[in-house]
């Protein structure tokens, strides 16, 4: 390619590379070990892929893929996909690590906000003083002054979290806000607390939706037939799963399950419900719906959590369809869903002549 333009006049134009986005949103995927196609991977935002790499990061074998915009995307990796997404309300996390002692403050928005001076001398706010005699009161006190208007934040919302507070502002513009008098700009540790500022892009986590479709089962007979019951098997974590028969004929289907869960807190048998911040150390019990955690502030590692455990279930779905044969089709909107096995039953069905399905 040539670039050319007026002798002696001055360029004016700015040149861009252009990636090659949204040209190729679906990834084939071959199965070496059964020798045979198994599906495709697709997405809205798959860009180009240029060439599969096996590089090993922090210690392991990982595979990924390079774009024509410079990225190394890492693929398969984990039970959900990863998207940035521009932040519309910027946001700061305050949490408190250890009780504040004067002359320690806060400061949402230093324009025209409070200043919260902390006081460990007392257990409650009053005016702008911030009672922070222990810990779990300067945690409880730091939200109580906001969300009781004794403390002003122009410019955002405030919110609790765990140890602290949200400050979310109301344009896409985050206001200036100080800890111990000092503007803070970075996330990161402060004396006291902790602050994390989120703003600009973010990476957000995406549940990965997927979906398998049987073959047809005829029960080695062509006849019309009557279908009672289909059984899966299937290992699930997090789930959110529809099943769906199909039978031979024109948009001959019925929905036999529809957004089925798993509970991360009750058992399949008679037990009390598992804590969900794991405080009895155990998360690997047996029986449990579900073994996916939420970690967050309070949880227990104890001896040892293993956050990607799958429980296995048989799911049996009444059947109230006629044909010559029946699919099922299993589709899975978040967390995993592993298909294990399938079994249909059916019964010979009418032998009236002239039917669609005579025998």
């Amino acid at each position: 390619m040539a670039l050319t333009g007026t002798p002696s006049a001055a360029v004016t134009a700015t040149l861009y590379a252009v990636p090659f986005y949204n040209c190729n949103t679906a990834i084939a995927v071959y199965d070496f070990l059964n020798q045979a196609w198994c599906g495709v991977d697709q997405t809205d935002y798959v860009t180009h892929a240029q060439e599969f790499l096996t590089p090993t990061i922090q210690g392991r074998q990982r595979l990924v893929f390079v774009t024509p915009d410079g990225l190394l995307r890492l693929y398969e990796d984990g039970f959900e996909d990863d998207r940035v997404t521009t932040v519309g309300y910027p946001y700061v996390d305050v949490t408190v690590e250890s009780g504040p002692a004067s002359p320690n403050s806060i400061q949402l928005n230093t324009s025209s906000g409070t200043i919260a001076a902390a006081d460990a001398t007392t257990g409650t706010n009053a005016g702008t003083t911030w009672g922070t005699n222990t810990t779990a009161n300067a945690r409880a006190n730091l939200y109580l002054g906001y969300s009781t208007a004794l403390w002003s934040a122009p410019g955002g919302t405030v919110a609790q979290v765990n140890y602290g507070l949200r400050w979310t502002s109301t344009s896409s513009t985050l206001a200036a806000f100080a800890v111990n008098g000092v503007t803070i700009k970075n996330s990161g540790a402060y004396s006291w607390g902790y602050v994390d500022i989120v703003q600009g892009t973010q990476i957000t986590p995406q549940s990965v939706s997927m979906s398998v479709t049987t073959r047809a089962y005829a029960m080695q007979n062509p006849n019309g037939k009557a279908y009672q019951q289909a059984t899966l098997r299937v290992a699930t974590w997090n789930p959110s799963f529809t099943v769906t028969s199909i039978t031979d004929g024109v948009n001959e289907t019925a929905a036999l399950a529809s957004a089925q869960t798993r509970s991360r807190t009750s058992y399949a048998i008679a037990a009390p419900a598992w804590d969900a911040t794991n405080a009895n150390d155990d998360h690997g019990n047996p029986w449990r719906e579900d073994y996916s955690v939420i970690v967050g502030t309070g949880f227990n590692l104890g001896s040892g959590v293993d956050p990607e455990l799958h429980q296995e279930s048989l799911v049996r779905l009444r059947m109230n369809q006629r044909g010559n044969s029946a699919q099922l089709r299993l589709a899975n909107a978040q967390g995993r869903c592993v298909l294990k096995s399938v079994e249909v039953d059916a019964i010979t069905g009418d032998r009236t002549g002239g039917t669609k399905y005579s025998g």
